[in-house]
This record gives structure tokens, sequence and C-alpha cells, in this order.
């Protein structure tokens, strides 16, 4: 008899001689073990999916808010600047600049005017 077959005889013995609760214990443990893992381990993946879907929904919700919000600061400042474009300092800056496109003072002049605008 080799090693391995004394060894795997040595624990039957063993199991067999064991009292009937130790027994019981060790042949039910499966029958309760493998249940308990299969539910927790679909419970896992269960739980995994529904994170990554709502977080999923968060992030998309938030994007859109968030080009909500650019889109509608963009169009208060085209408003604002289309306002404050129709004054009359910058409209005669811009007119004189297209008179005379080469003046450099006339173009430094549009640029303050406009710098005063975005400033404001």
């Amino acid at each position: 008899m080799s090693r391995t077959q004394e060894t795997a005889a040595n624990i039957f013995q063993r199991f067999r001689n064991a009292r009937l609760g130790t027994r019981l214990a060790i042949g039910l443990l499966p029958l309760f073990l493998i249940p308990v893992l299969l539910v927790g381990g679909m419970s896992y993946f269960r739980a995994r999916d529904l994170l990554k879907q709502q977080t999923t929904t968060t992030m998309i919700s938030a994007t859109e808010e968030q080009i909500a919000n650019i889109e509608n600061w963009a169009s208060e400042r085209q408003d604002w600047l289309f306002l404050r474009a129709s004054q009359g300092s910058l409209k005669m800056a811009l007119a004189d600049v297209l008179r005379n496109p080469d003046d450099e003072v006339l173009k430094q002049i549009t640029r303050q005017e406009l710098t005063n605008l975005l400033s404001i």
C-alpha cells in the first residue's frame, strides 16, 4: 500500500470513528455551504451591476446639468456682449478701424474699448 493510500485510509478510519455529531456536521457542511456561496455570489454580482448602472445614470445626469449650465452662461454672455457692443463708443471705434484697417492706433483704441466692456 502506498503512502497516499495509507493517509486516505487513515482519514477515512478517523471519520468512521468520530462521534455522530461530528460526522453529521462534516457531512452536512457542504449542503449549507454551497447554497450560501451561490446566493452570496449572485448577490454580489447583482449589487455590482446595480451600482454600475446607478453610477452611470448619476454621471450622465450631472453631465447634462453641467452642459445646460454652460449653455445658459454662454447665452447670457452673448446677450450681454451684444448689448454692450451696441454702445456708441465701441461702434465708433469699430467703424474707424473698418475705414482705416492699417491704423494701429485705432486698433489699440478698439482693443481698449473691448477690454473695458469685458471687465464690467
